[in-house]
């Protein structure tokens, strides 16, 4: 069989040599003078003219027809792609566990750092290393203070025009920059920390993280939670916060301490399904001297 073969087209086709041979026909009357194809070309020209008109409009249907089609499939496409929006910009309070870990002689070799839920903190038991060894021994926590900071966060959720399973968007992760106030870049390509993943400090340094950075967006509105920066209420000073703060004290990266009263931040989400580079998100911090001037909020971008 003929690649792309069309029984329409082909139909067109074939009316079409009809239309022709009837015309042809009509016309020979005046040429070879024969007086019964002459009477034939009023007929003749009325009849291909009619077919041909008839081919036309067929052709014309089918011709939007498909256009139809593609608009539909396009709209369908559309339709169910992810659609990532801003749920809410906020910051709360929660509690960071300081804990202490320590050598079997008691020594202190270092801090561990845990952030807890709004109800709830989550314990954990130190871990040291011992060179040309895999696994890992295991030794009592001094947990020596909890702290109260507070933490800005932005929420993120899929909200597609079509609530259908194949809207997903996944593996999507975050990547943050900020700005001073007079919207001068600072620090960029931070990895985001989407704050109901594990937590760093549960992995051993032998576990790949990855997981921790990309993460699904079904098309439910339940969303997921970005942290941005988090502060000791005790301190005007504040921090970006991501994974990689977990291997600071108590969260602070000297690398990126927050010291101005505000800072712009730019958060760009990429992953399967959305746009090639990246959905791009603008939001305020403010880092004021009071207790609870340590906000968030969405703005237009930059």
């Amino acid at each position: 069989m003929v690649k792309n073969f069309s029984w329409r087209n082909a139909s067109k086709a074939v009316l079409l040599i009809i239309a022709g041979l009837s015309y042809a026909y009509s016309k020979a009357g005046d040429y070879f003078l024969v007086p019964s194809l002459r009477e034939w070309k009023t007929g003749g020209d009325l009849f291909a003219a009619a077919v041909f008109v008839v081919v036309v409009f067929w052709h014309l249907m089918d011709k939007q027809r498909e256009i139809d089609l593609r608009q539909s499939k396009i709209e369908a496409i559309q339709n169910t792609k992810p659609i990532i929006k801003v749920k809410k910009a906020y910051s709360d309070l929660r509690d960071v566990m300081i804990t202490t870990i320590t050598k079997r002689e008691g020594d202190l070799i270092g801090y561990s750092t845990e952030t807890g839920s709004f109800s709830r903190l989550f314990m954990y038991e130190g871990q040291e290393t011992f060179a040309g060894t895999v696994g890992y021994r295991q030794f009592p926590y001094e947990s020596e203070r909890i702290e109260t900071c507070r933490f800005a966060h932005v929420m993120f959720f899929n909200e597609p025009k079509e609530q259908f399973e194949y809207a997903t968007a996944e593996k999507v992760w975050a990547e943050l920059a900020f700005y001073n106030d007079k919207k001068e870049l600072i620090w960029e390509d931070i990895n985001g920390r989407w704050s109901e993943t594990g937590q760093p400090i549960h992995k051993s340094p032998f576990q790949i993280k990855r997981d921790l950075l990309e993460v699904d967006f079904p098309p439910n509105q339940l969303g997921w939670e970005l942290d941005i920066a988090m502060r000791n209420v005790k301190e005007r000073i504040g921090y970006v916060f991501n994974n990689d703060s977990y291997d600071f004290v108590e969260f602070k990266r000297s690398d990126m301490s927050l010291l101005d009263d505000k800072y712009f931040v730019k958060v760009i989400l990429r992953g399967v399904r959305l746009k090639s580079n990246g959905e791009e998100f603008c939001f305020l911090l403010h880092n004021g001297e009071e207790i609870d001037d340590f906000t968030i909020e969405e703005i237009g971008c930059f």
